[in-house]
């Protein structure tokens, strides 16, 4: 299944190339630890690839859709991103004007040879296009293991290792290493390469996020089971109302996840729960915004009003999702930022936005998200107080922690999800006792 992009990592090409021939990039879609990074060579090809360190893996070949905004200026050809395009479908936007300024009239139309759209006269406008361009994708997996982990202490610590004196542990890290990926064509003798900066440790990846709610674990009170009391007789104790405060609690995503009661008690879950989320985000002057629960898969995101930038100007914007690689600027202005790019990988969860080149960029719009969550049910019983009677005077609140059993791997594993219960009160009742305790 394809998905529509519109942006590309830079890449350097051979200057003897008369045209765009090969192209590599980064994908985009969902990785599930740091150290995988998904590639994609266009066009499909069986030629040369190669990694200064790490190990690549081929997929497979497929298809991606798209849709390209693009200008005329001062010139009568544009070159197309992607290489080998077809089912290219051309559209003007607003108004040609040619070199003196005047609406005109002009052809335009897709050259094949040159993966170019060429128009009929020279000057200035804006078209959107939209074409299909087949690649081959690429797992690539760097080389080294990025995080510390533990093993047995079985002597005094390697030059790669720190002992632990609070344990008989020892805590390795090797870092990742950077690499660069060639795709070579020796029948042209073109080449394309791409540089891929090595992330750094899951945790710390995670704890320089800019969305302090980036990862967590979601609890809340499942609609169809707010906190109530049910009321019922025991056999031999007709004329006396026995009492129990209950509570449905859905725990977001349904994966394995520890979870801790401070009073009451928690019983086995109704695994395998979804649902599709429809929800409504504001950026206000900001680059990015979280949705409400952790997504399972890729989101479907679409403008719902204009699109601003920090000068009040209407701008294209790509919304990035988990585990694409942005670039952090400090903008000047429109078309200057100072210092260099900072990468960072964006978090589950998040949506940061972008210009077309993965810039991050601040904006003021609303979008409208649709994406498909998982959950677990979990039925809680309220723990009771009892008073000098053997009655119950209440109910005790509570909180729900849940903190992951294995942390993805973009997750900090100090993030937790909390939920606080209040107990529903037992006034009103003539005669209530607790239930007896197996």
């Amino acid at each position: 299944m394809s998905t529509r992009l519109t942006s590309t990592i830079t890449v350097d090409f051979s200057s003897s190339a008369a045209e765009q021939s090969l192209l590599i990039e980064a994908d985009d879609r969902a990785k599930y630890s740091l150290r995988t990074q998904y590639l994609r060579v266009y066009p499909e090809r069986t030629g040369k690839v190669w990694e200064s360190s790490g190990q690549l893996v081929k997929l497979g070949s497929t298809v991606k859709e798209v849709e390209e905004i693009l200008s005329f200026t001062n010139s009568k050809q544009i070159r197309l991103t992607y290489p080998k395009a077809y089912s290219v479908a051309i559209s003007l936007l607003g108004k040609f004007h040619d070199v003196s300024g005047n609406i005109t009239t002009t052809f335009l139309s897709f050259n094949g040879s040159t993966n170019t759209i060429d128009s009929s006269k020279i000057g200035f406008g804006v078209i959107k296009v939209t074409y299909k361009a087949r690649y081959t994708l690429y797992k690539f997996l760097y080389e080294g293991w990025g995080c510390p982990y533990e093993t047995d202490y079985s002597g005094p610590p390697s030059p790669q290792s720190i002992y632990n004196p609070f344990g008989a542990n020892v805590k390795k890290y090797i870092p990742y290493e950077d690499a660069i990926i060639v795709v070579y064509e020796a029948s042209s003798g073109d080449f394309a390469t791409i540089s891929l900066q090595a992330p750094k440790c899951e945790y710390e990846l995670a704890n320089i996020s800019r969305n302090s709610g980036v990862g967590r674990l979601v609890i809340e009170v499942d609609a169809d089971g707010p906190a109530a009391i049910t009321t019922y007789t025991e056999a031999g104790m007709p004329s006396t109302a026995v009492l129990e405060a209950s509570a449905l609690i859905r725990v977001y995503p349904d994966v394995e996840a520890k979870i801790e009661v401070t009073d009451g008690s928690l019983l086995t879950p109704q695994k395998g729960n979804y649902r599709v989320i429809h929800e409504s985000i504001n950026f206000k002057g900001v680059n990015g915004r979280n949705v409400k629960y952790p997504p399972q898969g890729r989101m479907g995101i679409k403008e719902d009003s204009d699109i601003v930038d920090q000068w009040n100007r209407r701008v294209t914007v790509i919304f990035r999702q988990e585990g694409y690689t942005v670039k952090e600027v400090n903008w000047l202005n429109p078309s200057e930022y100072k210092g260099r790019p900072q990468n960072r990988i964006v978090q589950p969860g998040e949506i940061v936005a972008t210009d077309i080149a993965g810039f991050v960029i601040k904006i003021a719009g609303l979008i409208k998200v649709t994406y498909t969550t998982t959950y677990r049910v979990y039925p809680y019983a309220f723990d009771t107080e009892i008073g000098i009677n053997g009655r119950i005077v209440k109910f005790k609140n509570a909180t729900i922690i849940a903190t992951y059993t294995k942390p993805p791997a973009l997750l900090n594993r100090k993030q937790v999800g909390t939920l606080r219960l209040t107990a529903p009160s037992v006034e009103g009742s003539d005669s209530y006792a607790a239930p007896d305790n197996p």
